[in-house]
């Protein structure tokens, strides 16, 4: 299983961060994690739920973390993902990158495609035009 991203040239200068590896080993972890707090429960051992409890709010206070800091630099990442943006498009007019292309093209018609569809769809299920 591929670990690289498909659309990978939307953002050019984020080919060195691999999201995709860093997730999986955060799965890895809340799923030793969980399977910790599963054994401990099964063996009714103390020792083991004490370390899923810890661990379990190492984990929550690790993700409270990441949010308060998102929500910090909440400025800066949109005018990074804003600056990254531009310049894929710059590329791809000036360049003629094929994969670019490509990638801008299924954001377009999938993404956006289906932010369209979601509000249309609320909005006829609102209105009441038959459609429930």
């Amino acid at each position: 299983m591929s670990t690289t991203s498909k659309y990978l040239s939307i953002f050019p200068s984020l080919s060195i961060v691999n999201l995709a590896s860093a997730l999986y080993i955060i799965g890895i972890f809340v799923t030793c994690v969980s399977f910790l707090g599963f054994l401990g429960a099964l063996k009714e051992n103390r020792c083991l739920l004490i370390s899923f409890f810890i661990l379990l709010f190492l984990l929550m206070l690790a993700e409270l973390t990441v949010a308060c800091l998102l929500l910090f630099y909440e400025k800066d990442i949109d005018k990074f993902i804003e600056n990254e943006l531009r310049t894929s498009l710059n590329m791809t007019k000036l360049e003629g990158e094929k994969n670019s292309t490509i990638d801008w093209n299924f954001i377009q018609r999938t993404v956006l495609g289906m932010c369209f569809a979601m509000t249309l769809v609320c909005h006829i299920s609102k209105s009441g035009l038959g459609y429930k």
